[in-house]
């Protein structure tokens, strides 16, 4: 994945999280490291796939679906 298109995905990821009152805390729970995801909101470091879509999932969504869309 384009390291623009991970950060974008990140950000998206981030709106919806405060959408839907999730803390990062919660989201994060059993799939990353608190320190590892504050590195791909800054962009420092780029999530795999599998970590995005574990993220997109935990918040409903289906990755396929959404990379299709976005």
């Amino acid at each position: 994945m384009h390291e623009n298109n991970s950060l974008s995905l990140i950000i998206f990821l981030e709106k919806i999280r405060s959408l839907r009152n999730f803390s990062q805390e919660h989201l994060i729970h059993g799939i990353v490291s608190m320190r590892q995801y504050r590195r791909y909101i800054n962009g420092t470091c780029k999530p795999s796939y599998d970590i995005i879509k574990s993220l997109f999932e935990k918040l409903g969504f289906n990755i396929a679906d959404l990379l299709y869309s976005y």
